[in-house]
This record gives structure tokens, sequence and C-alpha cells, in this order.
């Protein structure tokens, strides 16, 4: 709403300045397809925590403001931005040559929202991590 004309002739600030302003540089000029940065592990001893009370579930301390549901886990650390064909292959190659609704090849943004949309998780087995670790050996070369 503040990116109208009435609030941009009233001085309210930029929503995309604004946005701009609260992004980490790295992430300023990445790519569509790139994951990374940063990297966590969920507990998979923990119940689920619920935005609100519900029987069965922990109640989130801090709520998600996009999901109903909170998991608990550990952060692990981060990493350059790899691209996803690498970090979630097993889904990225089960969706890879799949079409659009108009009948277009999925771009990597598309590729994107399938991934978050469909993968729970990923599984990091030695042959994916290889492969990780040998794209950010390519790009330090």
């Amino acid at each position: 709403m503040i990116d109208t004309a009435p609030f941009q002739a009233a001085g309210y600030p930029s929503p995309a300045e604004a946005r701009k302003a609260v992004t980490d540089a790295t992430q300023y000029d990445l790519p569509a397809g790139m994951f990374g940065l940063g990297v966590g592990a969920i507990d998979v001893n923990a119940p689920l925590l619920s935005n609100v009370a519900k029987e069965g579930f922990g109640q989130a301390s801090f709520p998600h403001s996009t999901y109903n549901t909170v998991m608990t886990g550990f952060n692990k650390g981060s990493l350059p931005p790899v691209h996803q064909s690498l970090l979630f292959k097993d889904v990225y190659d089960d969706i890879s040559g799949n079409l659009d609704k108009r009948g277009n090849p999925l771009t990597e943004a598309n590729m994107t929202h399938a991934i978050k949309t469909k993968i729970p998780a990923q599984l990091m087995t030695p042959q994916i991590i290889d492969g990780i670790l040998n794209s950010l050996a390519r790009q330090e070369r």
C-alpha cells in the first residue's frame, strides 16, 4: 500500500529500498536457484510445535508467520551459495524436464518454488556432499 502514488507523494519510503536495506549484501545479485548461506539440522527427537494451543503439540514461543507448525533444530553454520541442483539433488533431478502450466520448461525460479513446496528435507549423502564440495572448489579457482 505504501508503494501507491498517494503514499509515495506523502513521502513514505520506497518498499523496494527498504527491502534492499535489510537484505544481506551477499544475496543482492545471486541468480535464481542459489541456496546455502544458512545450514541447519532438524531435531528429530523434539516434538513439533504449533503456533496456537493445539492438542498433541507444544506451543511455539516464537510462532512462525508463514507456517502453522514449528520444528526445532540446530544451527550448523553456513555454506557459500550453492546451486539447488547440487543441494536438493534428488527432487531437482526428479522434476528436471517438467513443464509449467503453459507447456514451457521450468525455469530456475519455477524449480525453486517446486523444491520449497515438494521436498520435506534432503538427506545429505556422501555423493551429494562430494558434488557440493567439488563445485565450491571449482568456484575458488
